[in-house]
């Protein structure tokens, strides 16, 4: 078709009654616009702060732990007394919230074992709550206990905490980075949506600190709220708590242990040792941050730009003396590389447990590159 001008009107082949289409179009940009709205952001309107679902009290001080639409981890080694942890935590949560539900879920423990943990809540609050709900999920299948959880969640209309003690447990791998990011989403999903808090519970690796896998990873990185429990190895039935990550301040390092009854107790006076026995400083690799960690690998790899793991652990032992006047053991070493590795500071090149297997600095790499 072409005007008078001779200009060509272009035309898409599929349009048959273009003041049909034309409308369609209208309706489905005004459809979008809607749904784009929804989550826009407007900086004059006064929008109040999350309210707080759960704190923590370390000596006179009240710590902010979980505020309502977003959710927290506790991470820790095997039998490093995280169930045990969860028994405090919700002891003083349900004295202060008589009228909130609760919803507890374990995906681990016998029915007896999820009873015991129940009990010890329950004796330690020193009365009954009843509308603290405990489930447990061990013998279901992964997808069933998922979908059992979101369904309760939906379900009741005044829930304000939920537990899920772990999370590994809700999906087949944790390192599968679309489950990792499927249970993620599910988290902030549930917790904007239903205004609540969820708790839920996730092994560190072997190695390092770091939770495990991908599922760690993308929890840890979303979360409001990180705490490491750790089994202190010098005291029996001891395990401290620390903040890993916060979106609040960080609720101090404390300490709690496990009495003859079974029963948590948080310790009144511990802090956290500085020195071991011998008066020499206690070091942990998640302690130092990346930018210490890059100056100590600038001392380390002064004269070489390749090390043998062997050479690493000397001049790691070596550059830490120098900066903090530390001597490591063998141990934490072989933990410190294990930390390097993960937060991609150091990479291996060469077939490992070979002669040509060596590590180098990444930044290192990354300057070669470019």
């Amino acid at each position: 078709m072409i005007e008078d001008n001779d200009t060509p009107i272009i035309k898409q082949p599929y349009i048959v009654n273009e003041l049909e289409i034309d409308g369609d179009i209208k309706n489905k940009a005004k459809n979008f616009t809607l749904r784009l709205a929804k989550y826009k952001i407007d900086p004059n309107e006064k929008i109040p702060p999350p309210e707080i679902v759960w704190s923590v009290k370390v000596g006179d001080k009240m710590h902010t732990a979980g505020t309502k639409g977003n959710f927290s981890v506790i991470i820790g080694k095997p039998k490093a007394k995280k169930t045990f942890s969860l028994t405090l935590f919700l002891a003083d949560y349900l004295k202060l919230e008589k009228n909130k539900r609760v919803l507890y879920f374990d995906t681990e423990q016998s029915k007896y074992h999820v009873q015991k943990a129940v009990k010890r809540i329950v004796s330690k609050n020193g009365t009954t709550h009843e509308n603290f709900e405990v489930y447990h999920f061990r013998s279901i299948s992964t997808t069933e206990r998922l979908d059992l959880i979101e369904q309760a969640i939906y379900f009741y209309n005044d829930v304000d905490l939920v537990v899920i003690d772990g999370v590994r447990d809700l999906i087949t791998s944790i390192n599968d980075e679309e489950q990792a990011t499927m249970i993620t989403s599910k988290f902030l999903k549930w917790t904007e949506e239903k205004n609540i808090h969820v708790i839920t519970v996730l092994h560190q690796n072997k190695g390092d600190t770091n939770a495990r896998g991908h599922v760690g990873t993308e929890i840890m990185n979303k979360a409001e709220l990180v705490l490491s429990v750790t089994k202190l190895e010098d005291q029996k039935d001891t395990s401290s708590i620390e903040t890993v990550v916060s979106r609040n301040i960080d609720i101090e390092p404390f300490a709690f242990k496990v009495d003859e009854f079974g029963i948590p107790q948080q310790l009144e006076d511990w802090s956290k040792p500085t020195t071991t026995g011998n008066g020499v400083k206690r070091l942990q690799p998640n302690e130092i941050d990346n930018k210490t960690y890059n100056e100590i690998l600038i001392l380390c790899y002064a004269k070489n730009e390749q090390l043998k793991y062997s050479e690493l652990q000397h001049q790691l032992d070596l550059a830490i003396i120098t900066k903090f006047n530390v001597n490591l053991s063998v141990d934490k070493i072989k933990k410190t590389i294990t930390h390097l590795k993960n937060e991609n500071l150091i990479k291996q090149i060469g077939k490992q447990g070979t002669s040509k297997s060596f590590y180098v600095r990444v930044i290192d790499e990354v300057k070669k590159e470019n």
